[in-house]
Parts: C-alpha cells; sequence; structure tokens
C-alpha cells in the first residue's frame, strides 16, 4: 500500500483538541509514521556524527517545516515560543513563512541548530513531514560499511522495531511491518552459518531437535530461529552491509517510493557526413581507412565498414596478368578461380594491413611491416617470429579460404606454430597453380634455397 501523508480538511473550522485527535488517530493507524517516528526518536537520542542537527535543517528546512505544518497553527505557535519566545497569540496571528524567516533571524543570532531541531517532536515531523524522505536520507547516509558498536544498536533497534507488534486499540489486527522470516530471508544463509559462532549455529540446531521429539508436527519457522538465537546475535556478527537487504525489503512493507528524478534529454549527436568516394584508379584496387579504428583495407567500398578484409595482390597486377584475391573475414572472394567457401566470422582480434598492394614489395610491407602475418623485421628472408596470435590468425584465414575443407575449424589454428602455417601457405598457393603459384614462387625466391616441405602430418591430407 502506498504511504499516504496526513491531511487536515477544513482545518480552519476546527479547534486544537479535534486537530491533535485526527493526528493521533492517523498516527495509531500508520505502521510507516510509527517506524520513522521511533527512527528520528532513537537517531536524536543516538546523536551519530552522519545524522546531525545542522544536515538535518538544511534537509528539511525551517520554511518548508512551518508550511507543512500550515493546518496546525497550534504546533508553530508552540515551536515559535521556544525557539523566539514570541507570545503564542501573536504566532497564530502570523503566516508560516513570516513565522519561519523570524525563527532563522533568531537562530543565526541567539539559538544552534540542536536547539531547532529539538523544537519539533519527532512524531510531528513523521506525521507532517514528508516521512519516506526521513527513511531514504538514513539509507543513503547510514556508514554500511563501517560495523561500529553505535551503528549495530542503530541497526538492531530499528529491524527489532519493524518487527513488533503494531496492534493499537484503533487497529487491533495491525502486523508487524516485517515478519521474522522476511528478516531472515534477505540475509544470505551462506552469509549467517558463516557469519554466526559455532555455538548460536549449534544452539539454532539444537533448537530444532528438541522441537521435532517434543511437537513433531510444528514445523520450525524463522520465528523460531530467532527465539533461539536473538536478533542482537545476527546484528552482531553479520556485517551491516549485508544487513542493508532487510531495509530494502522494508522499504515496500512500508509503502515507501523514492521519488523518481527525471534526467533531462540528451541531445543526440550530429551525424557526421559520408567522406566522398575517391575516383578508382587503373590497377589500384584498395583504399586506406582515415583511422586505424575503422577496420581493415578495403577492396570494395560498398561493402559494410564493420567487414574486415586481408587482400592478397597479384604482383604483376599493374601489367594486368591476373585477378586480385581478396579474403574477407565474413565471406571469401576468390574471382576466376572458381572457389566460393564461406567461413563463421573470426574474432575482431586481426592485424590491419596496409593499403597499397601493386608490387612485390608492397605485399612485403603489407605482409611484414602491415603485421598481417609477422610482427617484427622480414618474412621473406628466412627470419621467422616463434608464436604470434594475430600473423597465425590471419593465415589461418587465408588457408581457409584457400582449402576450406581441409582448414574447417575456425580456431585450429592456436594448434600449429607460425613455420607450419607458412609451409601449410606455400603449398596451397603452389596447389592452386595461376598467379598463386606465381606468387608463392616470388615470395619463395625472395628466401634463397627455401623449398617449402610436404603438409606437416598434423594437418589433416584429403
Amino acid at each position: 500500500m502506498a504511504f499516504k501523508r496526513l491531511t487536515h480538511p477544513e482545518h480552519a473550522t476546527k479547534d486544537d483538541a479535534t486537530l491533535a485527535a485526527e493526528a493521533k488517530k492517523f498516527f495509531n493507524g500508520q505502521s510507516s509514521v510509527q517506524f520513522v517516528a521511533f527512527m528520528l526518536t532513537l537517531l536524536r537520542d543516538k546523536n551519530p556524527t552522519w545524522w546531525q542537527p545542522k544536515a538535518l535543517r538544511e534537509f528539511y528546512s525551517e520554511t518548508q517545516r512551518l508550511r507543512d505544518l500550515t493546518s496546525r497553527v497550534d504546533i508553530r505557535s508552540r515551536i515559535a515560543k521556544v525557539l523566539t519566545n514570541m507570545p503564542e497569540q501573536a504566532a497564530r496571528k502570523v503566516s508560516p513563512d513570516f513565522l519561519a524567516s523570524y525563527i532563522e533571524t533568531v537562530l543565526e543570532a541567539d539559538k544552534t541548530d540542536v536547539d531547532f531541531e529539538n523544537a519539533f517532536a519527532p512524531e510531528e515531523l513523521a506525521l507532517y513531514g514528508d516521512a519516506p524522505a526521513y527513511f531514504f536520507r538514513f539509507m543513503d547516509v547510514f556508514p554500511w560499511d563501517q560495523n561500529t558498536d553505535q551503528n549495530r544498536e542503530i541497526v538492531n533497534a530499528l529491524i527489532q522495531d519493524l518487527l513488533n507488534s503494531r496492534a493499537t486499540p484503533e487497529n487491533k489486527l495491525a502486523k508487524p511491518i516485517l515478519s521474522e522470516w522476511d528478516v531472515l530471508n534477505a540475509i544470505p544463509g551462506i552469509i549467517v552459518m558463516d557469519r554466526l559462532p559455532l555455538k548460536q549455529r549449534a544452539i539454532i540446531f539444537d533448537a530444532i531437535i528438541a522441537q521435532e521429539k517434543g511437537t513433531p508436527r510444528e514445523v520450525f519457522h524463522a520465528k523460531q530461529i530467532l527465539a533461539a538465537v536473538p536478533l542482537e546475535m545476527f546484528v552482531k556478527y553479520v556485517h551491516l552491509d549485508e544487513l542493508r537487504e532487510v531495509f530494502v525489503v522494508a522499504t515496500k512493507a512500508l509503502g515507501f517510493e523514492r521519488p523518481v528524478v527525471e534526467k533531462p534529454a540528451e541531445t543526440p549527436p550530429a551525424t557526421p557526413a559520408e567522406p566522398e568516394k575517391a575516383p578508382e584508379t587503373s590497377g589500384v584496387k584498395a583504399s586506406e581507412p582515415s583511422t586505424p579504428d575503422e577496420g581493415w583495407t578495403r577492396l570494395d567500398t560498398n561493402r559494410a565498414a564493420s567487414q574486415p578484409e586481408i587482400v592478397l595482390s597479384n604482383p604483376q597486377a599493374d601489367s594486368s596478368d591476373g585477378p586480385a584475391v581478396t579474403v574477407s573475414v565474413n565471406e571469401i572472394d576468390l574471382p576466376d578461380l572458381g572457389l566460393e567457401p564461406v567461413i563463421p566470422e573470426l574474432k575482431p582480434s586481426l592485424p590491419r594491413p596496409v593499403a597499397e598492394t601493386k608490387t612485390l614489395d608492397a605485399l612485403k610491407t603489407q605482409l611484414v611491416e602491415g603485421n598481417l602475418l609477422a610482427p617484427t623485421n622480414n618474412l621473406l628472408d628466412g627470419t621467422w617470429p616463434a608464436l604470434e596470435e594475430n600473423a597465425r590468425a590471419a593465415m589461418w584465414l587465408i588457408l581457409r579460404a584457400l582449402n576450406p575443407e581441409q582448414f574447417a575449424k575456425d580456431d585450429e589454428w592456436t594448434e600449429y606454430d607460425f613455420r607450419t602455417q607458412c609451409d601449410a601457405l606455400f603449398t596451397e598457393l603452389d596447389r592452386h597453380g595461376g598467379e598463386l603459384r606465381s606468387l608463392s614462387r616470388k615470395l619463395r625466391s625472395s628466401r634463397p634455397g627455401h623449398r617449402p616441405p610436404p603438409l606437416p602430418p598434423k594437418f589433416p591430407t584429403k
């Protein structure tokens, strides 16, 4: 049930006694108001460092307090008498705002924030003030990470009040705000068993055995657990931040809802203008990305910007000896070679090659300096890196394009070292013939004396 604040319809026609009777009846029928009044009384008595009168006055100013007491001129005049010595009859005749301004002036000259706070009864603050706001302020400022004796005493008293009976002459059927089950269910069992000493756990065990013998048909409820081991023992050993969930559960039971603060609408960022496409040039099929994070070098500018590609180009592309070979993460396009394998998307951790692929030197730059297949120095002169994940992942992508049946698995490249995959790459280039074989010979010719060995035994042969 949502919380409702006390109002006095037609208060101007009612005398002080009638208004006081209405307030008492409302207080006795509202468990949430009773709890907040108890909380304010407890905190005023304990006076912790995180709940000081000065901060409370800033949180709930004299002006707002007296405005909330518009219907209770008797309470306003009493407060004015205590703080300013203004005659009560005179205070009855002035507006709440005028009275608040006068009290503020006196406080600055003669009174303290403690005097101001003590002039308001906790029951009055809970009845006429914003009770949910007080509760949520407690939740926000309480140092849940500080397991001091005073903080434990406060939490123990508040949880105990949540468990207390709310039956009154006006509301004999009122139930406690929380049940014992609500409290224990809010604390994970593993935490309870870990925090409670062995002696306390043994007491619970013995109580279960004793009840089963005496009254075997009765269930051992949470109420019996707290009867065997008092609440204060749980609060003593369980960390306070682990007890916070009890108050979260109580929030709904009290009917409180934290007000939603609407965030200002964010202005959508302006859509950047699309860059102009560079005119195509004969023999040049790749374009360089404007930033390193835009993806890999692209041959087809109409493809999605998120699709990276690995580009192998015919060393003699400028003489139109053959087509280029494009290896894409999402699809493989090998023009005029009769191959149309499709492979699933790989993880986006592969290196980004440079764009120039017109000559063998440019291809070497792409493979070596562009970090496509090797992170350091020369790939083609026999200096082989021992292990490089990005290079091996890139080569595996090319191998899968050349022979998708043999190199079938996405992550199988992790099983082979760098040189093994390089040798397999040369073997596959030779096997396809044409410009791929020409490319393989060009690559091998730059490494005198190198002849690729047969396919390693680890690779399955078809």
